[in-house]
Parts: structure tokens; sequence; C-alpha cells
């Protein structure tokens, strides 16, 4: 192609600007470029998209598919249907049914622990964040329960938050 050729505009093009966290680190002053829906550059440079309205965000840009809610260990089990709406979740969670059916099996999975109090919880999240790997998140936000990441490509949601200089726990999200 034709180095002095005009350029097409790129239709639904946006770059951002921010400090960008990604899984190999920090950009403070990077861009990401969105063509149509998707991710097409993370740098350090502005990336060259014809037409490309560019929003300086100001902030932090996390790109990639952010779970912001999960309760890894529990990815393990079948998912439950509940078998009537409930007004409450202490309803659901005092439920025979769901005591039987998901507590009982969460709790046996669990175990006594080992040497180090933990039990099965560390391949329960090995095996969840694979789960959540291949279905294409990238960085993750576990509640409830410790977080152990195994695969360098997943990220937790903390540990990046730290790796910028934020809080954690101070740290918004907006969709």
């Amino acid at each position: 192609q034709d180095a002095n050729a005009e350029r097409q505009p790129t239709a639904g093009a946006t770059v951002l600007r921010g400090t960008i966290v990604t899984s190999s680190g920090v950009i403070k002053h990077g861009y990401v470029g969105i063509v149509d829906g998707r991710i097409v550059s993370v740098s350090d440079r502005e990336p060259d998209i014809a037409n490309a309205t560019t929003v300086n965000t100001e902030g932090i840009i996390v790109p990639g598919f952010v779970d912001v809610h999960n309760h890894l260990p529990w990815n393990v089990l079948p998912r439950w249907t509940p078998p009537h709406l409930y007004a409450n979740r202490s309803q659901w969670r005092s439920d025979p049914l769901f005591l039987a059916q998901v507590r009982a099996p969460f709790d046996n999975l669990i175990g006594d622990g080992d040497a180090t109090g933990d039990g099965n919880i560390c391949d329960m999240n090995a095996y969840s964040e694979m789960r959540a790997l291949v279905g294409g998140v990238t960085i993750l936000a576990a509640v409830g329960e410790i977080l152990y990441l195994y695969w360098d490509s997943l990220r937790a949601v903390h540990q990046l938050s730290r790796a910028a200089g934020l809080d954690p726990f101070a740290t918004e999200t907006s969709g």
C-alpha cells in the first residue's frame, strides 16, 4: 500500500488515553485503540486510526473483559437452578434444596483444610480461573474468598490497583 495514500476513515473508532493497566504492567500515559467494539492496540504511542474520536479519560483503563464480581471456588459446581423466586438472599441461602445441592458439596470439596488451612480452595480457584480464561476474562475481581491466581494472563483487580498505586478497595468501575 502506498505510504502517501490518504487514510480511509474508520467507522466506530475510538482512542482512549489514560493510565493503562495490563497483565504485563502499567503504562502511565497510554492509549487503547478500539475499532468497531474491538481492542486493536494498547501502547504508549497514540495509534494511527483514521478519524477516531480520542477521549482523554484522565483515569485508569483496564482493557479486556473484566469480571467485576466472582466467587471463584463456587465455579467448580454446576449452575444451580432455584426452584422458585426468593424475596431476598437469606431465603435461598437457607433453603434445604440449596443446602443439599450446593452448600454441602461445596463444603465437602473444601474439606477440613491441609497444613495451610486452605483445603482444596487453591485447586478450586485454579480450576475456576481456567474456566474464566477460556471464557475470555482477562481481569477478575474475586469476592469473599481467598484469591490465588495461577495464570500469568489473568490478573486480579486488587493486584492491578496496587501496581498502579491505587487503593484496590476504593477503585470504581463504571459501565
